[in-house]
């Protein structure tokens, strides 16, 4: 039997927080620099050019140093919904590939729930770490 990666990652988030602030969060680097990141990471440096066809460019300092990810937005739909597509530069296991993120964020008068789903990674391994990341950066954001 052939071990098939996990194609695909959803994640359900409440925030106490109108979908608006939630929204304006990812749509800077300015905004995002304080939550985008697991725990143990942080943004050093970062572009956003937050539009349909804009890319954006955010270096994060890991344990095991810098990585890079970058992406264009493909759709821009506020406050309702974003995607972009994602790839990690310096990572050999995403050289011909580009993963799919699709956020949707839906109103709840003072609070948000954000619907997450990426899609597209190289090997199960590779979705786990996303699923780390992506957690531990809502939990950041969840504090704000």
């Amino acid at each position: 039997m052939t071990n098939t990666p996990i194609a695909i990652l959803k994640i359900v988030r409440d925030f106490e927080a109108p979908r608006q602030a939630v929204f304006e969060a990812f749509a800077s680097y300015e905004a995002m620099h304080s939550w985008f990141g697991p725990a143990e990471c942080q943004t050093v440096k970062g572009e956003v050019d937050f539009r349909v066809g804009g890319e954006y460019r955010i270096d994060i300092q890991t344990p095991g140093g810098i990585m890079t990810v970058a992406g264009r937005y493909t759709e821009i739909s506020a406050p309702e919904k974003i995607a972009f597509t994602w790839k990690w530069l310096e990572d050999e296991d995403w050289t011909d590939m580009d993963s799919q993120v699709v956020i949707e964020f839906k109103d709840k008068g003072d609070s948000t729930e954000m619907h997450f789903i990426q899609t597209g990674f190289p090997s199960d391994e590779s979705r786990g770490n996303h699923e780390h990341g992506w957690c531990g950066s809502f939990d950041k954001l969840g504090k704000m």
